[in-house]
C-alpha cells in the first residue's frame, strides 16, 4: 500500500489566515512564537482542519486546540473525539541564534557575521535525530495537558538552514523515504513541516505517512507574480502584518545557487 498524497487549493492557506484573524483576537495570535514556528503550525493546521483553533495556548495548555463541529474538521482524525489538541516543536538548531545575533550587531551598529555553515542530511536521518526526542517530548507534554476525549498530535518544524534535508531542496514528495512511527502510543498524528513548503503528516491510525501539497491551476500559476519567496512564506507575511508583528521571522528566506561555486582550498 503506498502513501498518500493530500492536495488542497493554495486559496485554503490565505482563508486560513483571514479565518485565524477572524476568530482570534491579534493579542492573542501574537502569543504564537514566531522564532519556533508556532504561527506556521496555526496557518497550515486552519487550512488543512477547515476551522481556526478555538484556543491559542497562553497559560500552559496544548499550544492550539479545536472544537470539531461538524465532520468537515475530522481530517485524519479518529471520528469519536470531539476536539484536538496540538503540541507544536521546533527542532533544535543554531541558525536562528544567528539570524537573531544579526539583528542584535546591526542595532548596536556593529558588523555581524553573515557567513553560516550548516550540513547536509537526509529527512530520515532529521526524523531520527533529533525527531524522536523532540516527539517523545511533546508525547509527554500532551500526555498531561490534552484533555479526555480530545485527539492528541504533534507539530514538529524544521528550519533547513539548521537541518539541510537533500530531499527537501526540490520540494520533491518524501514521504516514502520516512520510517514509520509505529511507537507513538497515544498520539494520533504527526505532523512536520520542512520550511518553506515541503509537509508530511503520519496518521497513528492508519500506520502511514502522507504528503501535503497546495496546488494551483495551470490559470493561477501563469498569472502568479514572479516571486522568490514560497507560498507558505507570502501567506506568512500577511499573517505578520496583519497581526502587528514588526519583528520580522528566521523562516522568510530564499535560496538560490551561485553560478560560481566556491573554489575549494588544496588544504
Amino acid at each position: 500500500m503506498g502513501n498518500q498524497v493530500i492536495a488542497a487549493s493554495h486559496l485554503s492557506l490565505s482563508w486560513a489566515v483571514d479565518e485565524l484573524v477572524r476568530t482570534l483576537p491579534a493579542a492573542q495570535l501574537r502569543k504564537l512564537k514566531v522564532s519556533a514556528g508556532e504561527h506556521l503550525a496555526a496557518i497550515l493546521t486552519t487550512a488543512f482542519l477547515g476551522a481556526a483553533p478555538t484556543t491559542i495556548d497562553t497559560d500552559g495548555g496544548t499550544d492550539l486546540q479545536f472544537d470539531f463541529t461538524d465532520d468537515t474538521t475530522r481530517w485524519l482524525q479518529p471520528s469519536n473525539v470531539r476536539a484536538a489538541d496540538f503540541e507544536v516543536k521546533s527542532l533544535p538548531g543554531d541558525f536562528r541564534r544567528f539570524d537573531a545575533a544579526i539583528n542584535q550587531a546591526e542595532a548596536a551598529g556593529r558588523e555581524p557575521d553573515r557567513v553560516f555553515k550548516t550540513k547536509v542530511t537526509s529527512a530520515n536521518h532529521v526524523l531520527l535525530h533529533p525527531g524522536r526526542g523532540v516527539i517523545a517530548n511533546a508525547m509527554a507534554q500532551l500526555a498531561r495537558k490534552s484533555s479526555p476525549g480530545h485527539s492528541k498530535n504533534v507539530f514538529l518544524i524544521v528550519h533547513p538552514f539548521e537541518h539541510f534535508t537533500v530531499e527537501c531542496v526540490d520540494n520533491v514528495f518524501i514521504s516514502h523515504l520516512l520510517d514509520p512511527l509505529s511507537d507513538i502510543d497515544g498520539v494520533d498524528t504527526v505532523w512536520i513541516l520542512w520550511a518553506p513548503d515541503t509537509i508530511v503528516v503520519y496518521s497513528s491510525e492508519y500506520q502511514r505517512w502522507a504528503d501535503l501539497v497546495f496546488g494551483y491551476t495551470e490559470e493561477e500559476l501563469s498569472s502568479s507574480p514572479d516571486n522568490e519567496l514560497a507560498l507558505l512564506q507570502q501567506v506568512e507575511m500577511d499573517f505578520l502584518d496583519r497581526t502587528g508583528n514588526s519583528d520580522g521571522s528566521p523562516y522568510l528566506f530564499s535560496l538560490r545557487a551561485d553560478s560560481q561555486p566556491p573554489r575549494l582550498s588544496d588544504t
